[in-house]
């Protein structure tokens, strides 16, 4: 009569394991089947994060991030300064040599090194964004 009782227990058991398998629950399965204490694969995941240096070498690589997002912004401030240099010499050149002056206008020249910049500028904030949500 026990033996009936542990068996429809492991039966039970069994069906809950597959149904929160199949809703893709693992975690739950595995707090299921070790009820004290974290789920293995929690466990496994923090074992991992400590042989890989552990917070200090997240701190390590947010910095990081840090320094190249700063890198970044600095390099492509200093590109837009330059073509805005740039663009500012064409229009004074254009003016002060009107029909002489016949290359192609900066706007022109430049036109896709700024959209790339516009993009990469775009990258810029929203890294910088998602940075801050991280720190």
């Amino acid at each position: 009569m026990v033996n009936q009782q542990i068996n429809l227990i492991d039966q039970a058991v069994a069906s809950i394991a597959v149904n929160l398998e199949s809703m893709n629950l693992p975690a739950s399965v595995d707090a299921l089947m070790q009820p004290i204490g974290l789920p293995q694969r929690v466990i496994e995941r923090a074992q991992r994060l400590r042989g890989e240096g552990g917070v200090n070498n997240i701190v390590a690589q947010v910095e990081g991030l840090k320094v190249a997002n700063d890198d970044l912004h600095e390099i492509i401030t200093e590109a837009e300064k330059i073509l805005d240099e740039e663009k500012k010499q064409d229009v004074e050149m254009r003016h002060n040599f009107s029909s002489q002056w016949s290359r192609v206008p900066s706007d022109k020249l430049t036109e896709n090194l700024r959209r790339e910049l516009s993009t990469f500028r775009f990258i810029f904030l929203f890294s910088f964004f998602f940075f801050f949500l991280l720190v």
